[in-house]
C-alpha cells in the first residue's frame, strides 16, 4: 500500500451556516463533560463510483461546491457544530455558538478503494483520511473529502463527542445528504439542542433502586486479561436475520447490531 505522502491536500476552508443562527452559549451536561477531554472521534466512509446512477453525472459524484453548499444549509439547524468548545467564566466547558464554521478539506490520492479491502479501523486510515484537529482550537467537527485514483471517494470526519453522540451524528449526515440531493424539506426532525433537561434536581433526589440498576454487582469468574481490539464483519443475511427478529424494517441496522452485542455480552458475564 502507498504511503501517507500520496494523499495530497488541494483545498482547505471553513464552511459556515448559510443563514443567521442563534449566538449563545450552549450548556453541557455532566455526561458531555465526562467525554469532553477525550478528543475527536474519527469516522470514515468509503464510496465506490457507480456510473449510470439515476440523476447522477460524472461531475455530480461528490461535487465539492454542492457538498459545501449543502453543508452550510445543514449547519443552520445544527448550528452548535459551527461553534467552538470553550470554558466559561468559571472554567466549565460550554459550546460558544458563534457561527465561525467548521474545517472542510479536499484531498486527492493515487490510492484506490481496493487498497483497503478489509476496511478495518487502523491508525493508518486515520492518518490518511481523517482531518487532524488541534484540540486547543475548540473545533467540534472537521471534514475531509479525498478523491481516489479509481474514481471513488473517502469521506472522513473528526467529531468531538461533546458536540453530539453517534445517533445525532448520523442525523446530521442524513440531513447533509438530503440537502446535497436538492431535497428542500431535508430536515424532517429538527435537532434539539437544549441540554438543561439533564440538569441535576435541586434539591437532589436519590432513588433507592438507582445503585442496583446502574451499578450492578458483577462477579467475574476469571481475572481480566489484556484488552484486545478486533473487528467483525457481518454479512447482509446476518443483518437481515437480526432485523427480522427485532421487528423488521422499522428498526435500524445500528440498533439491531447494538442490541445483539449487548445481549451476547451479558450472556458471557
Amino acid at each position: 500500500m502507498a504511503g501517507e505522502e500520496e494523499v495530497q491536500m488541494v483545498e482547505s476552508c471553513f464552511v459556515m451556516p448559510a443563514a443567521a443562527t442563534p449566538g449563545r452559549a450552549l450548556w453541557l451536561s455532566m455526561l458531555d463533560l465526562i467525554l469532553a477531554n477525550k478528543g475527536h472521534t474519527p469516522l470514515i466512509h468509503f464510496y465506490r463510483r457507480r456510473g449510470g446512477s439515476v440523476g447522477t453525472t460524472e461531475d455530480d459524484f461528490f461535487d465539492v461546491v454542492r457538498l459545501k453548499t449543502a453543508l452550510g444549509k445543514a449547519l443552520v439547524a445544527f448550528y452548535p457544530l459551527a461553534g467552538r468548545l470553550r470554558p466559561d467564566a468559571k472554567g466549565k466547558l460550554e459550546i460558544d455558538c458563534n457561527g465561525e464554521g467548521l474545517p472542510f478539506l479536499v484531498a486527492r490520492s493515487r490510492l484506490t478503494v481496493d487498497d483497503f479491502s478489509d476496511l478495518k479501523p487502523s491508525p493508518r486510515l486515520r492518518r490518511l483520511f481523517v482531518p487532524l484537529v488541534d484540540d486547543s482550537a475548540g473545533i467540534l467537527w472537521a471534514i475531509q473529502v479525498t478523491f481516489l485514483k479509481c474514481g471513488g471517494v473517502v469521506l472522513g470526519t473528526a467529531t468531538h463527542h461533546g458536540a453530539m453522540d453517534g445517533t445525532a451524528a448520523f442525523h446530521f449526515f442524513r440531513t447533509w445528504s438530503a440537502f446535497s440531493r436538492d431535497r428542500v424539506q431535508a430536515v424532517v426532525n429538527l435537532p434539539y439542542h437544549d441540554r438543561t433537561r439533564l440538569c441535576a434536581r435541586n434539591p437532589p433526589i436519590f432513588h433507592p433502586d438507582a445503585l442496583s440498576t446502574f451499578f450492578p454487582k458483577i462477579i467475574l469468574s476469571q481475572t481480566p486479561g489484556p484488552v484486545v481490539n478486533e473487528a467483525f464483519t457481518l454479512q447482509q443475511d446476518q443483518v437481515s436475520t437480526l432485523e427480522h427478529v427485532c421487528g423488521g424494517g422499522s428498526v435500524s441496522t445500528f440498533s439491531v447490531v447494538s442490541a445483539h452485542v449487548w445481549q451476547t455480552g451479558n450472556a458471557c458475564v
